[in-house]
């Protein structure tokens, strides 16, 4: 793979049929109405000029895609894991959606944050506002549940068309 420099991070493409892996770039959207962040469009462009597919989340990262099935099975965690799951349950899809899964609240948000969390009670927001912490991903390892029907809901549409391009690419 060689690496190709995108707005200070990289990505490397390989065309044995076509493989992308990128660094921690940041193009992570902030709300519903951020359609696609300089970097995402930047990539997004780099990727069409390869002829390699693309598909940036519709969602702020991956861990947005958790449903709460998944969540709950990480027991290890604790009550404070447990109430915060109950509290990030009470958030609207859109919230859960743009919610940081891993820092939290913001504590200076921006006017799409405020907007988007206005209205959240205080103690749901004195909860949620450490996020689920760094380690949340290890949330996707519970495959001991039965969790297809609660992503195929939280991934809106969004994970459905990332297999497709997957499913076309292979």
């Amino acid at each position: 793979m060689t690496p190709i420099p995108i707005d200070g991070w990289t990505a490397s493409f390989t065309r044995s049929r076509t493989a992308g892996t990128f660094g921690t770039p940041p193009i992570k959207r902030r709300g519903p109405d951020d359609v696609e962040s300089g970097p995402a469009g930047t990539l997004r462009r780099k990727c069409e000029s390869l002829g390699a597919p693309c598909w940036v989340l519709a969602k702020r990262e991956a861990e947005n895609y958790l449903p709460r099935v998944l969540l709950d099975e990480r027991q290890e965690a604790g009550a404070d894991h447990a109430r915060r799951v109950e509290a990030w349950d009470r958030l609207s899809d859109d919230q859960k959606d743009f919610f940081d899964m891993k820092g939290g609240l913001p504590e200076a948000p921006s006017g799409r944050e405020q907007a988007l969390f206005d209205g959240l009670p205080p103690a749901d927001r004195a909860i949620l506002a450490r996020g689920f912490g760094q380690d949340v991903h290890a949330c996707w390892t519970h495959w001991n549940v039965q969790a297809k029907s609660d992503l195929i809901r939280r991934g809106r549409g969004d994970l459905e068309r990332g297999i497709e391009l997957i499913r076309k690419e292979v």
